[in-house]
């Protein structure tokens, strides 16, 4: 979409050009000439992203200041070189397929266009760039060619390879911790359970019809009454819960059954769905981190945006809009009959607009300065977008003759953003509320990478640095041995390790932990630890409560 905001704004000033060569013939003078190319090649220079006009042959016969940023070399090296001088030599077959099809019939009827392919490109120094390209024909050109659009996707994918990271080590997280996953839909009473659930319960997944009676069914009839009342209260009133049930598996086997549920309302602020999670108390599984995530797990986090959306506008010394593109009107529903001689902030601003940046840009405007700002802005029909806006002075011969800002929607970044922030805190949270936490050692460098939670449960003050030589000595003394040499399997042949000890804090209190590790190899090499570190102290206090309770029994 933004090669359709650069191909829009130099076929807007195409007719400028294809004017001026009209106006030659009728003795014109160069000036007038001179001065809309000068402003045209402004305009094509202040957009953020690349312009390329590439000719049949695969030369370059024009490159735009931000192919200059991007790529190293100046206007004038771009001259002598081709697209195969901009790519890594691999990739220069898959780049010239690309290229074909625009030269295949006359170009001035070509209707061929390519938008949104994601590539890789070779910068001056040999570094390596990934990019998303626009391809279309040139439609100013006297010769064939056609223009490329390029913009930087390398941050945006980053961002997304490390959400996508992180997701993955949630899951990790809870499938080493046996943590089941369920929801229920209360409009059509229908429960749903990942597999985990269905081993904790030992029900066959296959016979599972989902209603409600099953899982009442699986309940101890002592506690029966409880759990459904505890479901009923949390639909009726809004409210978590968490609470502990025994239920009878289908071969009559006891377990102690931990359980968390969070309603979910709807738009009408009615509970739509009751999501949560459980764990087998007898065996001492434990909650793992980030409880909400482990409800998502299958689900891929947004994916970020591969176009960067622009828009350009124009206004006079005043800030009256003069002119806008079409990407303008696809951003925020205004033709430019309907914002011609309005300011864009009459317009576009509202409610949510912070009234900071308002201020930022009307100094900046007073005083003829160019400003980068993130702001939101309103459709015409009513829904809140952000932008992000690089508006800068424009001037011929010396004199002030208005503005031009080119504008990005970035509503998706800012989302994404916002469900990060989320993400983290709720994993702090969860972490808080089990007592668990992560950690991670590279073996390589011998950083280590400790979460909040098992800095609490040590009691030493988080990020404090990570003495790894005195971290055994947290662990009671008969317990070190086994401690260390379960270390070294892991580092030798990738033995995982799971394993309940007492444990002294830096506070001298005692207490119990389980401590989980898992081997992360690297072309058959172990090159990181990393696991699971959790408080067990209460699990082991229920355990023994069981026990007397059996012996009383007896």
């Amino acid at each position: 979409m933004l090669s359709s905001i650069v191909v829009t704004t130099k076929k807007a000033f195409s007719q400028q050009i294809g004017d001026v060569m009209k106006s030659n013939k009728t003795a014109i003078s160069n000036d007038i000439v001179d001065k809309k190319i000068e402003r045209l090649q402004a305009i094509l220079d202040s957009v953020s992203s690349v312009i390329l006009e590439i000719s049949a042959k695969g030369d370059i016969l024009y490159a735009n200041q931000a192919a200059v940023k991007m790529f190293g070399y100046s206007q004038a090296e771009f001259k002598q070189k081709s697209v195969a001088d901009l790519v890594p030599e691999r990739y220069n077959q898959g780049h010239q397929k690309y290229l074909n099809p625009f030269f295949k019939v006359n170009i001035e009827q070509s209707k061929v266009a390519i938008e949104g392919e994601v590539l890789p490109v070779l910068h001056k120094s040999g570094q390596e760039l990934l990019v998303t390209i626009d391809l279309k024909p040139s439609v100013i050109s006297l010769q064939n060619s056609v223009i490329a659009t390029l913009y930087e996707s390398s941050k945006l994918k980053n961002a997304q390879d490390r959400l996508d990271n992180s997701n993955e080590r949630l899951r990790v997280a809870k499938e080493a911790a046996q943590i089941g996953v369920w929801e229920f839909n209360v409009t059509t009473r229908q429960l749903i359970w990942d597999n985990q659930m269905f081993l904790l319960y030992g029900l066959d997944p296959s016979t599972f019809s989902g209603t409600p009676s099953e899982w009442k069914d699986s309940i101890h009839p002592e506690d029966r009454a409880k759990g459904l009342e505890m479901i009923g209260t949390a639909i009726e009133k809004k409210v978590t819960f968490d609470t502990t049930f025994r239920i009878v598996t289908p071969t009559n086997q006891i377990r102690y059954m931990k359980i968390y549920g969070h309603p979910v309302v709807d738009s009408k602020t009615q509970v739509c769905k009751v999501i949560g999670v459980n764990y087998d108390l007898t065996e001492h599984f434990s909650v793992q981190e980030n409880l909400k995530q482990s409800l998502k797990e299958n689900r891929v986090l947004a994916k970020v945006a591969e176009e960067t959306i622009n828009a350009v506008v124009l206004t006079d010394v005043l800030g009256n809009i003069t002119w806008v593109n079409k990407m303008f009107t696809r951003i925020s529903g205004y033709q430019l009959n309907e914002v011609k001689g309005f300011t864009p902030g009459s317009m576009l601003q509202g409610k949510n607009t912070d009234a900071l940046t308002i201020k930022e840009m009307s100094t900046a405007l007073k005083n003829e300065q160019e400003f980068n700002v993130d702001i939101i802005n309103y459709h015409k029909n009513g829904q809140p977008y952000w932008l992000r806006i690089n508006c800068q002075p424009l001037h011929e011969q010396g004199q002030l003759v208005g503005f031009m800002s080119i504008q990005t929607d970035i509503t998706d970044i800012k989302r994404l953003e916002q469900d990060r922030q989320s993400e983290r805190e709720l994993l702090k949270w969860t972490g808080d509320m089990a007592k668990l936490g992560g950690w991670q050692l590279n073996l390589q460098t011998n950083q280590v990478i400790w979460s909040d939670a098992v800095y609490k449960i040590h009691e030493i003050p988080i990020g404090s640095e990570i003495d790894l030589e005195n971290a055994i000595n947290f662990y009671v003394p008969e317990a070190r041995p086994i401690i260390q040499q379960a270390i070294t399997l892991a580092i030798e042949d990738g033995t995982p390790w799971d394993i309940q000890t007492p444990f002294i804090t830096a506070k001298n209190n005692k207490i119990w932990v389980r401590a989980v590790g898992t081997a992360v190899f690297s072309d058959g090499i172990v090159t990181s630890l990393r696991g699971a570190f959790q408080d067990i102290t209460e699990l082991k206090r229920a355990e023994e409560q069981a026990k007397e309770a059996s012996r009383d029994k007896k």
